[in-house]
């Protein structure tokens, strides 16, 4: 008689153990995704924020590159120009000879 009874017990909270544990599941899904969400979103904007900061560089060491001094040679009076580029983008720049050595001070 005892066996029948937890049998009918068991029977009739299996639907509600059961709705709980597809409840359960379906949350911890939706916060998931919810979670995946906002990282891509994150993700995103700190490749929208690299990306802003590598073009601010790339065009910063641009204008020190084109700058006439520099073409003939001269990197001494190019100095103060690529300090103020350093500045522009909160770096440093490194002025190098053709030959990639650098005989002159970083501009900082």
């Amino acid at each position: 008689m005892r066996t029948y009874l937890v049998a009918l017990i068991l029977l009739a909270l299996a639907p509600a153990l059961l709705l709980g544990a597809v409840t359960t599941w379906q949350v911890g899904q939706t916060d998931q995704r919810v979670a995946e969400a906002r990282l891509a979103s994150t993700a995103r904007a700190l490749s929208t924020a690299l990306d802003r900061e590598v073009e601010i560089a790339s065009t910063a060491l641009a204008t020190v590159a084109a700058s006439p001094s520099l073409q003939d040679g001269d990197v001494e009076a190019n100095c103060p120009q690529a300090a103020a580029a350093g500045q522009a983008f909160g770096g440093w720049v490194a002025l190098l000879q053709p030959d990639l050595r650098q005989e002159h001070r970083q501009v900082l």
